[in-house]
């Protein structure tokens, strides 16, 4: 009986600071969206309005220009946003699976299998949350720019900000991914 109370507690404390980890990065998340849609919606007051007339001569053309394009985002800054994007998919969809298991938990109607069942899918979500972050720390010190793991039961999907993935490459990150979750069931997608 011990035991079982101390594993409970090392559980729960496990899903308290993964709640408040995916609690700061999305803070984090929003915080910088705000910014950005607040900037996206500024309002240029050296832009003229609907319908309004102005003189523009071709120099002032090209400088308008210069400057879009300097406004506009870069491919890698892009790539960046798709990491972090897809990042912050993963996690609210973690947080919304651990709401619902600990949810589950929680109610005392529920059989004991069925609150057996949730008590290891939140043990495994908690491992799978642990070797993500483990396992894109790793590749990022292999050289790998940026990544994405996303782990579950049944496969490791793997996605590299790299064009053209060599054999060698692919090695490192099996290797790295069956090292942690001891799952050959790699598939690896390269973002150029």
């Amino acid at each position: 009986m011990f035991m079982v109370f101390k594993k409970k507690q090392m559980i729960m404390t496990a899903l308290v600071l993964m709640l408040g980890i995916a609690g700061y990065l999305n803070y984090r998340y929003d915080k910088d969206e705000a910014a950005t849609v607040a900037s996206m919606d500024a309002v240029d007051p050296a832009e003229p309005g609907v319908g309004e007339t102005v003189m523009v001569s071709s120099d002032a053309a090209k400088d308008k220009k210069d400057d879009k394009t300097a406004k506009q985002k870069t491919d890698s800054e892009v790539k960046e946003d798709f990491f972090a994007a897809e990042r912050l998919k993963r996690d609210k969809a973690r947080a919304k699976t651990r709401e619902d298991l600990e949810r589950t938990l929680a109610d005392e109607s529920a059989s004991a299998e069925l609150r057996s069942e949730s008590e290891r899918k939140l043990s495994n979500l908690a491992r799978f949350e642990e070797n993500e972050t483990i396992a894109e720390n790793l590749l990022s010190a292999k050289g790998f720019k940026q990544t994405l793991v996303y782990i579950t039961d049944e496969s490791v999907n793997v996605t590299v900000k790299q064009s053209g993935i060599s054999r060698s490459d692919t090695a490192k990150i099996v290797d790295i991914i069956f090292e942690l979750t001891q799952n050959n069931n790699v598939k690896i997608v390269e973002v150029n």
